[in-house]
């Protein structure tokens, strides 16, 4: 499909030629149960605590509250009314000083009313510190603990093949180092699921069965690197730390599609972690795949290798592209027999071949069943794969009727915008003259569709790209593309008539 950049384009003529120059491309370099769900792993208590709002006091003892829930595996405050004066903070901390953060005016996001970010352990010690006069006013009205254990329905296919993600940071160093962008998520202070960074500017992605809303969202706690520490390591729900950032902002949901894409507002965690990329093309049955997740809400595991019959040479695979939808709303899922469980909602399902999402895990049943991101991608793009934009120039010129009337010397220029894609894309000119289309590539102009260059979309100023004398009578029309894997992106045509 091409995207066009800048203004609507005019003329059929112009329209076909640059969808023959694209098909012309294609065609020579193209060879071609139960829904999962989140999971509940607390309780919420109910409980009524108001800091007093009393008079400023030079040394006096700041306000604290400790709450202690025995054999808890995480304890999560909610604030019904957080408003702090300019000057004073709330320290929140485990009690042993290992956990610790602040937060002052209105919270998280300037909410007022929110979940705070979670502290593992069953203790949590709230500090009001107070340096300046103003009122001051904090009302928390529940608590969630977690549970130590959970036993969650799983969708193991066999026997469970997945293992620690320490287990592949030597065997499958590529498969580890993409995994580092998948995060455990605790929603509203007690529910789990996976999600993963989609973009470098900290969107992620999972999905609308765990994160439904915009007030869900910005009662999620998102943690990075929360894995165990050796291969053999003993994994549990809510085990081993690891990075948090609270809070975010739905920006894109479909109930059918089973997708929330949510912008984290509180850090930059794409910097640490990277981000993984949505592959928009179809899944083609019988590919390897992975899918890293945290199952259960334990330490992250990685489903790699696979004993199920269904899948050849032990490791996992696209079974089917045609598995029932989980919702009625939705056609066909993509199947696999890579285990997976309770908690592993929103995992990406990432393939060997590029390390490209190619499907979002939503739930369980042997094949397990994930939607295809072909579906998710138009809906999301804006967001997380900007379009690069070119701008063609004649002699200066680019009209809005898209032609530029000449006599002579003609000079062909380019400007284009990168779009934010870091990776090598194939870079095409092709130019319509008396009904046969021509390619310029670094050799030369070819008849045969080839490439001007490859390599990642960058900021260009009118580059030259040609400089000739038209002959007089002659038109020529140039069409620029750029096409990364099976997308044409950052189009732009114009006609040169003498």
């Amino acid at each position: 499909m091409i995207r066009a950049a800048g203004r609507q384009r005019q003329g059929d003529a112009v329209k076909t030629f640059v969808a023959a120059a694209v098909f012309a491309t294609t065609l020579a370099l193209v060879t071609a149960g139960p829904a999962s769900a989140q999971i509940r792993v607390g309780d919420h208590y109910s409980l009524d605590v108001q800091a007093p709002n009393e008079a400023f006091q030079r040394g006096a003892v700041p306000w604290s509250k400790l709450i202690h829930h025995p054999g808890a595996s995480y304890i999560a405050v909610h604030f019904a009314e957080f408003d702090l004066a300019p000057g004073n903070w709330l320290m929140v901390t485990d009690g042993e000083g290992n956990q610790s953060y602040e937060m002052s005016g209105r919270g998280k996001q300037q909410a007022g009313t929110f979940w705070a970010k979670h502290v593992k352990g069953d203790t949590v010690e709230l500090t009001l510190v107070r340096t300046r006069p103003g009122p001051n006013r904090l009302h928390i009205d529940e608590y969630a603990a977690g549970f130590r254990d959970l036993d969650q329905y799983e969708a193991i296919c066999g026997v469970d093949d997945k293992e620690n993600a320490k287990c592949f940071e030597g065997s499958h160093p590529k498969e580890y180092e993409h995994a580092r962008a998948v995060a455990r998520l605790l929603i509203n202070g007690s529910g789990l699921c996976t999600g993963w960074l989609a973009s470098s500017d900290n969107y992620l992605m999972t999905n609308q069965h765990c994160v439904a809303d915009n007030d869900a969202a910005l009662n999620t706690d998102f943690e990075f690197m929360a894995e165990a520490p050796t291969c053999p390591s003993a994994n549990c729900q809510l085990c081993w730390a690891g990075d948090v950032y609270s809070g975010g902002t739905l920006v894109s949901v479909d109930f059918a599609l089973d997708y929330a894409l949510i912008k984290i507002d509180s850090g930059d965690p794409a910097s640490q972690y990277g981000h993984l990329t949505v592959d928009p093309r179809s899944p083609v049955v019988g590919e390897e795949i992975y899918i890293p997740q945290h199952p259960g809400g334990r330490a992250k595991e990685i489903a790699i290798n696979s004993t199920d019959p269904n899948d050849a040479g032990g490791v996992c695979r696209v079974f089917t592209n045609d598995a029932p939808g989980c919702t009625s709303f939705l056609g066909s899922d993509v199947g696999y027999y890579a285990d997976t469980e309770g908690g592993s909602s929103g995992s990406p399902v990432i393939a060997r071949n590029g390390h490209r999402v190619i499907a979002l895990h939503h739930c369980a049943n042997c094949p397990n069943r994930g939607v295809p991101t072909s579906q998710i991608y138009p809906l999301v793009q804006q967001f997380i794969d900007p379009v690069p934009t070119s701008l063609l120039k004649i002699n200066g010129e680019h009209p809005a009727s898209d032609v530029v009337n000449i006599s002579g010397p003609l000079k062909l220029t380019i400007s284009t915008t990168s779009g934010g894609i870091p990776n090598d894309v194939e870079w095409y000119l092709a130019a319509l003259v008396n009904g046969q289309v021509y390619w310029l590539t670094a050799g030369g102009f070819s008849t045969t569709p080839g490439t001007l260059a490859v390599l990642p979309p960058r900021h260009l100023a009118d580059q030259c790209l040609l400089d000739i004398d038209l002959p007089s009578g002659l038109n020529v029309t140039f069409a620029f593309f750029l096409r990364d894997g099976g997308v044409i992106k950052g189009t732009d045509v114009l006609t040169a008539q003498s």
